[in-house]
């Protein structure tokens, strides 16, 4: 009912009427992936518990692969609506796939349910977890919100500006934050006393790698936005403007990758709402 007004939020400088329709569009070749994202994820972390990560990894590359599928060989077909189908389509695949991998690994389940203190215990991690990342979520949002009341093009500039430093993140989050949470967690329930100086020795050495290797992208961050954007319609104003983003993205890598971390020992020790708090700050 509301979809016309929330769309007006984003095109603050432009006529919507026309956008309307292509917008609801992909909304609805897009919404499936939430429901199949939703049940992968949570394969996902009980097959990480088994240690296997290697085909936990390798699903969710399924979006990427079948994206550009779509793209090459199927774009007279799907048209501008190729991008969301490929998408949708390796996500079902990736659920499809997630399955399979379950049913081998053969998961011992009692179905019978029992309201435990375990399961009030999940319910009210869940609760702060859920909160904890729509704050999150929003970031992004409330930047785009605010990037369009400027010049026209801007959320555009802000988009490649994150291209490398998100790419940077994505690829180190799911290397280093997904094998980290079981880690946390075995050593919270070892018979040995958890030292917190093994976490701080993580993130020491965690920060000063990537503030090394952010330094060096930081000096060449002018070299790496005229060599992937400056093409087409793309001028060197817009080039300045990217890199000067990009930079501001470069810093806070090592920062970021520090957050994942106290956010994965914090879920180790049922502790998410210092999570939700955290989030809560960075939103204001």
């Amino acid at each position: 009912i509301y979809f016309k007004n929330i769309i007006s939020i984003f095109s603050y400088n432009s006529d919507t009427g026309k956008f309307d329709d292509l917008i609801k569009t992909h909304f609805y070749y897009l919404f499936p992936t939430v429901l199949f994202s939703t049940i992968s994820d949570s394969i996902r972390a009980l097959l990480n518990s088994r240690n296997k990560y290697l085909v936990t990894s390798l699903t969710q590359l399924y979006p990427v692969v079948f994206t550009i599928i779509c793209l090459y060989f199927f774009l007279p077909d799907f048209g501008i609506y190729a991008l969301s189908i490929g998408f949708t389509i390796g996500y079902l695949f990736e659920l499809i796939t997630m399955i399979i991998v379950f049913r081998l690994e053969k998961f011992p389940f009692n179905l019978v349910f029992r309201f435990t203190k375990s399961i009030k215990l999940l319910i009210n991690q869940a609760f702060h977890k859920t909160s904890a990342s729509l704050f999150t979520a929003i970031v992004p949002v409330v930047n785009q919100i605010f990037a369009v009341r400027q010049a026209a093009g801007s959320v555009s500039l802000i988009i490649y500006a994150q291209k490398v430093p998100l790419f940077i993140n994505v690829v180190l989050t799911m290397s280093i934050g997904v094998t980290i949470l079981p880690y946390f967690s075995n050593k919270v329930v070892s018979p040995i006393p958890y030292k917190p100086k093994d976490y701080y020795n993580i993130i020491s050495l965690l920060f000063f790698g990537s503030a090394l290797v952010c330094s060096i992208l930081f000096l060449l961050s002018g070299f790496i936005v005229k060599l992937l954007f400056l093409r087409g319609k793309i001028n060197m104003l817009e080039i300045t403007i990217i890199n000067q983003l990009q930079k501001i993205y470069f810093l806070q890598i090592p920062f970021y990758l520090v957050a994942i971390m106290a956010v994965r020992l914090l879920t180790a020790l049922n502790k998410n709402k210092h999570t939700l708090y955290g989030s809560i700050v960075l939103l204001l």
